[in-house]
This record gives C-alpha cells, sequence and structure tokens, in this order.
C-alpha cells in the first residue's frame, strides 16, 4: 500500500462542505496525518490477512518509502502522492517478478 500524503488535510465541518470541497478537487485530503497514517496501517494489516488466507502474496513497500512521521517520503514522489524515484520503483519490480518465482 502506498503511503500517505504529507499534504495538508482539509477539514470539513459537515457533509455539505465536503460536497463543496469535492466539486473542485477530485481527491482532497481528508483527516489528520497520524489517522490517516494508523487508518493505511490498519487497512494494510486487513489485506495482508486476506491475502493470507487465500493464499495470495502479499508485496510489503521498504522502509525507504517512507519518512520518519510513517507518510510518503518527499524525496521520491513528484506529486505527493505516488512514487516516482525509478530506484524504488525498479525495487518493486523486483518484487513482483521474483514472486512469480
Amino acid at each position: 500500500m502506498t503511503p500517505q500524503t504529507f499534504l495538508k488535510n482539509l477539514k470539513p465541518k459537515n457533509i455539505n462542505e465536503f460536497k463543496i470541497i469535492r466539486e473542485t478537487n477530485s481527491f482532497p485530503v481528508v483527516g489528520k496525518l497520524q489517522d490517516r497514517i494508523r487508518w493505511s496501517k490498519n487497512l494494510s494489516k486487513i489485506i495482508e490477512k486476506r491475502c493470507k488466507f487465500n493464499k495470495i502474496k502479499f508485496l510489503k513497500l521498504s522502509k525507504e518509502n517512507y519518512d520518519k512521521s510513517g507518510s510518503i517520503n518527499p524525496k521520491f514522489t513528484l506529486d505527493n502522492c505516488h512514487i516516482t524515484e525509478k530506484k524504488l520503483l525498479q525495487k518493486i519490480q523486483e518484487k513482483i517478478l521474483n514472486e512469480n518465482k
């Protein structure tokens, strides 16, 4: 699972404010960074357990993809959301290829 963006979060007070935000931002960042990191870790654990149960390989990203807080490492992203560092992408591709051997 990719690390959380470190972008500042929006704080809608209700669903109407959220709908207004969505009109101008297709992918708004909502929730405190530490909450988003915790949610991602929990979701990743659930997915990993389901993969294990269904005998599907689960690939974890290396720690260098993350910064000290647990969000995406700003050194390795151009858009603050996706890993774009060629070296890290190659490592992930190698993991995928090696898992199929």
